[in-house]
C-alpha cells in the first residue's frame, strides 16, 4: 500500500459514529471544530485529566475507564439532593440544602433504622420516560447485588430493603440505625446516582456495559466525542425544563465542550485563542501571565499569597489569606484558578461558581448552569442575587 492510499484509509477510519453526531478522532489536546457550535452558545471548559483510556464508557455505575470529569457526571447525573459547602444560592437552597430529585429533606424514624424520601413528580430521562421510585429501588437493589458496582459495598452492608410505596414515595429499611444514612444520596463531591432502570434492566452484565450513548437524567445529552479521548460535546436537551434544573433556571449554553489533556503551558494558549473558556489550574508562571495580559480576567485576589481556608479542599480550591478581600468575591465561591473569558453570557453555575471548576466539594455544582438573561462578559454573575458580586 502506497503513502497516498495509507493516508487515506487512515482518515476514513477517524470517523466513528456517536450519539447524535459524529465523533471526530484529532491529535491529543486538540480543540474539535468550533465552527459547527455557535460560539456565543458554546462554553468550552478545561477537564484536568489527561487522555481518556476507554473514552465510549459512559457507565457512571462501574469503573470501566471512561473519565471522571467528561461531562457525563457534571450534565447528565442527578440524586437525592446536593449540599453546598457554602451558603448556598437564595431561593433555590434551603439551609444550602438543594432539593433535587426529592421533593424535601429525608425522613428518618425515631431511631433511625428506616428512612423515606418523596421523590419530584413529572422529571424526565432524556428519552421521553419518566423518573420514577421503581428508578431508585433497581438501583439499589441491583447494585447491592453486583460486586463491582460504585455502590456494592455500601448498599450491601446498609440497606436491608428498599421498596416503592407508590410512583414518588421510596421507603429504606437499613440493616443498623445510621442517621448519617441519606449522606450516600447527597452531593457534596460524589454521591449515589440514580439509574435508569428501563435501560439497564435488560442488560445481563451491568458491569461490563459501557451504556453509550448514555440517557441522561439532567440538562444535557452527548452530541459527540472524540474516540481518541480529549474532548466530549453535550446539547442542552430540548425538554430541560423536565430536569430538576428547572427549579433553578435555564442554562444558556445550548452546547457545553469538556477538553483534556491539555499541557500547563498550552493552556493559556488556547484561551487566547478562543478555544478555551474555563482553565482549571494555571502554574504561577500563567498566572502572572494572565493577569498582566487580562487585567479583569475574574479571580479572587490580584496577587499571592493564597491559601486554602476550606476545610473540605483538597484538590487545587484555593482562598485569598488576607482578611480584607470583598465578600462579594469570596461569594464567588474561592475559586481562584478559574478563569473565564466571557464568550458565554453571564455564565455561572447554580451556586455561583464558575462553570467545569471540579472543586472536590463542588463538583456537582460545576455543571448544574444557570445564566443571567442579559449579556456580561468578562463578568460573573448569577440570576440569583448575585448581581453585585462582581470578581475583582
Amino acid at each position: 500500500m502506497d503513502r497516498r492510499h495509507f493516508m487515506l484509509g487512515t482518515a476514513a477510519g477517524a470517523l466513528m459514529l456517536s450519539a447524535k453526531g459524529l465523533a471526530f478522532a484529532q491529535d491529543a489536546g486538540t480543540v474539535p471544530d468550533l465552527n459547527n457550535f455557535p460560539r456565543n452558545e458554546t462554553v468550552i471548559v478545561h477537564n484536568p485529566e489527561g487522555v481518556i483510556r476507554n473514552p465510549g464508557w459512559f457507565n457512571l455505575w462501574a469503573n470501566g475507564g471512561g473519565g471522571l470529569s467528561t461531562g457525563l457526571q457534571q450534565l447528565t447525573a442527578d440524586t437525592f439532593w446536593y449540599i453546598d459547602p457554602d451558603a448556598g444560592i437564595p431561593d433555590a437552597s434551603e439551609n444550602a440544602i438543594y432539593y433535587s430529585l426529592a421533593e424535601g429533606p429525608w425522613e428518618y424514624n425515631d431511631d433511625f433504622s428506616e428512612m423515606t424520601v418523596r421523590l419530584r413528580k413529572g422529571i424526565m430521562w432524556s428519552d421521553g420516560v419518566e423518573f420514577t421510585a421503581d428508578d431508585v429501588v433497581f438501583t439499589v437493589e441491583k447494585q447491592a447485588a453486583t460486586p463491582g458496582t460504585g455502590w456494592y459495598g455500601a448498599f450491601s452492608t446498609q440497606i436491608e430493603s428498599v421498596t416503592a410505596e407508590d410512583p414518588y414515595t421510596v421507603h429504606f429499611v437499613l440493616k443498623a440505625p445510621n442517621s448519617r444514612f441519606h449522606t450516600t444520596f447527597a452531593v457534596r463531591w460524589n454521591a449515589a446516582w440514580i439509574m435508569p432502570k428501563h435501560v439497564f434492566e435488560g442488560v445481563e452484565d451491568i458491569v461490563a456495559f459501557d451504556n453509550n450513548p448514555p440517557v441522561s437524567l439532567g440538562p444535557y445529552t452527548l452530541h459527540s466525542y472524540d474516540p481518541n479521548g480529549t474532548w466530549y460535546i453535550w446539547e442542552k436537551r430540548p425538554d430541560w425544563d423536565k430536569t430538576t434544573m428547572a427549579l433553578v433556571g435555564e442554562p444558556k449554553p445550548k452546547y457545553v465542550i469538556y477538553r483534556n489533556n491539555i499541557s500547563t503551558d498550552n493552556r493559556l494558549i488556547e484561551m487566547r485563542n478562543g478555544n478555551l473558556d474555563m482553565i482549571h489550574d494555571l502554574s504561577p508562571e500563567g498566572n502572572v501571565l494572565d493577569r498582566g495580559a487580562r487585567p479583569r480576567s475574574p479571580r479572587l485576589v490580584p496577587r499571592l499569597p493564597l491559601c486554602s481556608s476550606r476545610s473540605d479542599a483538597a484538590d487545587g480550591g484555593v482562598q485569598p489569606a488576607e482578611p480584607d478581600v470583598p465578600g462579594q468575591a469570596r461569594a464567588l465561591g474561592a475559586h481562584t484558578h478559574a478563569r473565564c473569558t466571557g464568550h458565554v453570557d453571564g455564565l455561572l453555575s447554580r451556586r455561583g461558581n464558575p462553570v467545569g471548576y471540579l472543586h472536590s466539594a463542588d463538583r456537582h455544582a460545576s455543571a448544574r448552569l444557570s445564566c443571567t438573561d442579559a449579556g456580561v462578559p468578562d463578568q460573573l454573575r448569577t440570576r440569583y442575587r448575585l448581581a453585585r458580586h462582581q470578581a475583582v
